[in-house]
C-alpha cells in the first residue's frame, strides 16, 4: 500500500520538502493506463503497441497500478511523484503478454515523444541473465535511450531468482528494480 511503501522508501520526506515530480514526463510501458480512474492524471500522450492505435487504454490493470506508484494523487494512497505528467504505451496485452518488438517500439516512442523517465514493469524477454544483456534488443534499446538522457528503469523480474535477471533491465545502462 502506498501509505507505507512512499514512507518505506523516504519519498513522503522528498514531498514534505516540495518535491512532487511536477515538470517530469514518465512513460509507463505496459498494459496501459485507465484514462477513467479518478487519482490518476490524464495521460498527456498515449500510443497502443499492441493493436496499433491511438488508445492505450488498460484491459489488464497492471499499467494503472504501476501509473498509480508513480502518479496517484489519492488523498492517502499518494504515489512517489504524484506530480508528474504521465505518457502510456500500451506494449502488454489484456492478458499481460506482449511482444519484444512492441517493448522497443515503446521505448522509441516514448523517447520521440520527450519522456525523462521510462518505466517498465515487465521483463522475459529472452533467458535469466547473471550479465548485462545488451545483445538483446529491448535492453540494446534501453540503453540507446539512456544515451538520449532518458532515465529507464525496468523490473528485474518477479520469479525470485537471486542470481540473474531478464531484459530488459539486464541492459548495462537500465536502472533495474
Amino acid at each position: 500500500m502506498l501509505d507505507q511503501s512512499v514512507p518505506q522508501i523516504g519519498a513522503d520526506k522528498v514531498q514534505q520538502l516540495g518535491i512532487d515530480g511536477k515538470g517530469v514526463k514518465v512513460c509507463i510501458l505496459d498494459s496501459g493506463i485507465d484514462k477513467t480512474h479518478p487519482n490518476l492524471p490524464k495521460p498527456i500522450a498515449e500510443h497502443d503497441f499492441v493493436n496499433d492505435d491511438a488508445d492505450a487504454t488498460d484491459d489488464n490493470g497492471h499499467g494503472t497500478a504501476m501509473a498509480g506508484i508513480v502518479a496517484s494523487n489519492h488523498v492517502t494512497y499518494k504515489g512517489v511523484a504524484y506530480g508528474t505528467s504521465l505518457m502510456t504505451g500500451k506494449v502488454l496485452d489484456k492478458d499481460g503478454m506482449g511482444h519484444n518488438g512492441d517493448v522497443v517500439a515503446g521505448i522509441e516512442w516514448c523517447v520521440e515523444n520527450g519522456a525523462d523517465i521510462i518505466s517498465m514493469s515487465l521483463g522475459g524477454f529472452g533467458d535469466t541473465l547473471s550479465g548485462s544483456c545488451d545483445m538483446v534488443s529491448s535492453a540494446n534499446a534501453s540503453n540507446w535511450a539512456v544515451d538520449q538522457g532518458v532515465v529507464v528503469v525496468a523490473a528485474s523480474g518477479n520469479d525470485g531468482d537471486e542470481d540473474g535477471m531478464l531484459a530488459p533491465a539486464c541492459g548495462s545502462k537500465v536502472i533495474a528494480v
